[in-house]
């Protein structure tokens, strides 16, 4: 546990710009006093370190727009984030934050959707949340918006590509405030700043990595939509997509991502067929599921960020800064002991 200074050196560590974040975040993770280093950091020239009183004026707004901040390091960061290539290292969130480690489904598709596609969302929103699983989208117009909606009087999480207190669209004020009273709203970025069109892409690696699965209901081929799916089937979650009318370009993301190897899905029962949600399921850790007594560390680390449905092995070596070689010799000691087995570039559980 940081001591409060800690904390706010800590915050400013990870605001700044210039500076290895990944090292950063492994140096503490290691014990070293984020103080310490913020004194070490500061000595080189090429570092941006942000202002005390930037710092301290969004600690201050965020607390008196009833939201708190936090970091990589605290209790309650969403734990599949932390398992995914490039976690945000400072979230900035306003509502329960017990819904943070839940079990979480994303949901996302067309801003400009269908009817028929609007009546499948909100069915399939509906009847997630009478199984006590918790919704995440983007809080965009159409799809994200009726998933919301059709979560709301259960649990649903927003993520959104401005500052906290910066709501886009517009129109879904009233949909914002009613998240964060019933659910949780979750922004990356620092208060006030605007939703630029980059952060829309990051934001979606959020939802995904946030998810043990991705439902995309409605994409055209070129939607951003499908940047969702394809950061979650990067961090080696779960895809599913509905297939739609050949004709109708918004369902021809969908049937691409189908033809790619996504799960398809016309009902619920199709991702509780695939995914034992009903059941317990306790995020990406395998330690309780697995003996591990009697394997060596990076062995252990290797099967512990083993996601639900396989990991890509240069997501290992990329997340333990090892060599090809290296990680494949872990890789072959696992197999031999029967823990995991290798397919398609992706390591996965022998269950």
């Amino acid at each position: 546990m940081h001591s409060p200074q800690q904390n706010f050196d800590l915050i400013t560590l990870l605001r700044s710009k210039n500076i290895n974040l990944v090292e950063i975040i492994d140096l503490i993770r290691q014990g070293n006093c984020p103080s310490q280093i913020l004194q070490e950091v500061k000595k080189f020239k090429s570092s941006q370190i942000i202002s005390a009183n930037l710092i301290e004026h969004e600690l201050d707004k965020a607390s008196k727009f009833n939201a708190k901040i936090i970091t990589i390091f605290s209790d309650n960061y969403p734990k599949l984030l932390t398992h995914i290539s490039n976690p945000p290292p400072i979230l900035t969130i306003k509502g329960d934050t017990n819904l943070l480690n839940e079990k979480i489904i994303a949901v996302v598709g067309s801003r400009n959707a269908s009817y028929n596609s609007l009546l499948f969302a909100k069915k399939i929103a509906h009847e997630l949340s009478l199984n006590n699983i918790v919704t995440i989208s983007g809080l965009a117009r159409g799809i994200d918006s009726q998933i919301h909606k059709s979560s709301i009087n259960y649990k649903t999480i927003a993520v959104i590509a401005g500052g906290i207190n910066n709501i886009y669209p517009r129109q879904n004020k009233y949909l914002y405030d009613l998240i964060s009273e019933n659910g949780l709203i979750i922004s990356e970025n620092i208060f006030d700043s605007a939703p630029l069109p980059r952060n829309f892409i990051l934001r979606n690696r959020i939802i995904s990595g946030m998810a043990i699965a991705t439902i995309i209901i409605e994409a055209g081929i070129k939607s951003g939509t499908l940047s969702t799916a394809n950061f979650a089937n990067d961090q080696g979650r779960y895809v599913f997509a509905v297939p739609g009318a050949p004709y109708d370009y918004r369902s021809q993301g969908c049937n691409k991502l189908i033809k790619e190897g996504a799960i398809m899905m016309e009902d619920i029962r199709d991702v509780y067929n695939e995914i034992d949600l009903l059941n317990n399921i306790e995020g990406c850790n395998n330690e309780k599921k697995l003996d591990l007594s009697n394997l060596e560390i990076n062995q252990k680390q290797i099967l512990k960020n083993i996601g639900y449905s396989g990991t890509p092995i240069n997501y290992l070596i990329n997340k333990f800064n090892i060599s090809s070689a290296k990680i494949n010799a872990i890789i072959s000691e696992l197999e031999l002991k029967n823990y995991i087995i290798v397919k398609d570039n992706k390591l996965f559980l022998i269950k």
